[in-house]
């Protein structure tokens, strides 16, 4: 594969991420979304959003002013938690790797302070798809980016950027382009 990373002489041990329930994290984002954009939802001009499905951010928002405070204040325990996961998790390795959207990478790096490095790897052919992911009817295959993250220990943004420089240049992909569309 092109993003190999033996090639950038890095040696890759295969391992799980501790199991914790992540995903509880989330309360604080909507907590702490719903705070500082406060006025956006008390004023009403969150009702001229474009985007009003039950799904959507206003609703979102709404809704978060309604998370009870002990849920809150278990949310940020299990935050103080996690940090102490991850730095575990990081003690004898250097940097974890995973696909861009593997696993609960995303909300861990949001939530417990551990940095990230998203690199392009390549590209793939898909098919046009439409905004919300459904297949075009028709439309050729086109080039889309693919990418690998790096998530480093606590505090050590130094060692994901070596990692970064030593597998864009085994990889050089950062100057490829995927066509523009009109």
């Amino acid at each position: 594969r092109r993003y190999d990373l033996r090639g950038a002489k890095v040696e890759l041990i295969e391992r799980s991420w501790p199991e914790l329930n992540w995903d509880a994290l989330v309360l604080g984002l909507l907590a702490e979304s719903a705070a500082a954009l406060e006025e956006l939802t008390v004023s009403g001009k969150d009702d001229e959003l474009v985007w009003q499905d039950p799904q959507a951010w206003p609703n979102t928002l709404r809704s978060s002013w309604f998370i009870p405070a002990a849920d809150l204040v278990q949310a940020d325990r299990l935050r103080r938690r996690g940090m102490q996961v991850a730095r575990k998790a990081m003690a004898d390795v250097d940097a974890w790797v995973s696909p861009s959207s593997g696993g609960p990478m995303l909300v861990v790096t949001n939530f417990v302070g551990t940095p990230s490095l998203t690199l392009p790897v390549g590209f793939a052919k898909h098919r046009v798809r439409g905004l919300f992911g459904e297949e075009a009817e028709k439309g050729e295959a086109y080039r889309v980016p693919r990418s690998l993250t790096f998530w480093g220990g606590l505090d050590d943004d130094g060692t994901l950027i070596a990692l970064g420089e030593r597998a864009e240049s085994t990889w050089g992909v950062a100057r490829e382009r995927p066509p523009l569309f009109t």
